[in-house]
């Protein structure tokens, strides 16, 4: 399963952002709550639901509680109906014998993807013809939808949470046709970067890092501080070559 990623952060009040390593999950909560409000933003849980029936769009990403089993069962009644549901295994959690109890319930994992960061600096962006998403997003969410397999409702409805936001969305160009897209999500000083796609038959031609470069270049044209991006297991290679550091895994159950 292809990972999407929307996504980015928690409140930075929160205590559990004083360590790095719960800052970086932190900041990558705070663009997801950019794109749609979190169901529920605690020191307990972060759970960000939306009415697209996708795991990855129905997720609790932060689980810290004593009594485990309800929270989990109560934060499956907030979902909307026949959603399916993903919560996020990593080590920020504080939530003992979660596994267990998901895998109880009927849950599976489905996907393991590192969390990464990087410290803003300057960069020089490859030379590929880059241009910023306006009136026609037709060709950006063509290529999304065929990167990440997503059906006509999902894309429908996961185009109209980013058409109300303040988004950078691009497309690069090989020879006037539109191959590949990228998102920057800027929020404070910290920018989210996601969908990263390249259309099938224009991958492994380099496409995905001349997009990543030019976002790189873009943060710091912003003057942010710090990217943050939820990677596949396929392309952590590229991100860590780019200099971007695997903070932990997420291991990503579902049902």
């Amino acid at each position: 399963m292809k990972l999407f990623l929307l996504a980015i952060t928690f409140c930075a009040t929160h205590i559990y952002t004083e360590c790095p390593m719960n800052q970086t999950l932190a900041y990558f909560e705070t663009c997801y709550e950019k794109l749609y409000p979190a169901t529920e933003n605690s020191d307990e849980a972060f759970a960000w639901f939306s009415d697209i029936p996708h795991p990855l769009f129905n997720a609790v990403m932060h689980l810290s509680c004593k009594d485990v089993r309800a929270k989990i069962d109560a934060l499956i009644e907030k979902v909307p109906a026949n959603n399916p549901i993903s919560f996020w295994v990593h080590p920020v959690n504080q939530a003992e014998g979660l596994v267990e109890i998901l895998n109880e319930k009927g849950f599976a994992p489905i996907i393991t993807c590192p969390l990464m960061t990087w410290p803003v600096a300057p960069i020089k962006a490859l030379e590929y013809d880059i241009r910023f998403v306006e009136e026609n997003r037709d060709p950006f969410n063509r290529i999304t939808g065929e990167a990440f397999h997503l059906d006509g409702i999902i894309l429908q409805k996961y185009s109209n949470i980013l058409e109300t936001m303040d988004l950078e969305k691009y497309l690069l160009f090989i020879n006037d046709e539109p191959v590949a897209t990228g998102v920057l999500c800027p929020h404070g000083d910290i920018g989210g970067i996601f969908n990263i796609a390249v259309l099938q038959e224009h991958q492994k031609n380099g496409y995905g890092r001349a997009m990543m470069t030019f976002l790189m270049h873009r943060g710091n044209e912003l003057g942010l501080k710090q990217l943050v991006l939820m990677s596949s297991p396929v392309a952590e290679k590229l991100y860590s070559d780019l200099g971007f550091e695997k903070i932990f895994d997420i291991e990503i159950y579902s049902r």
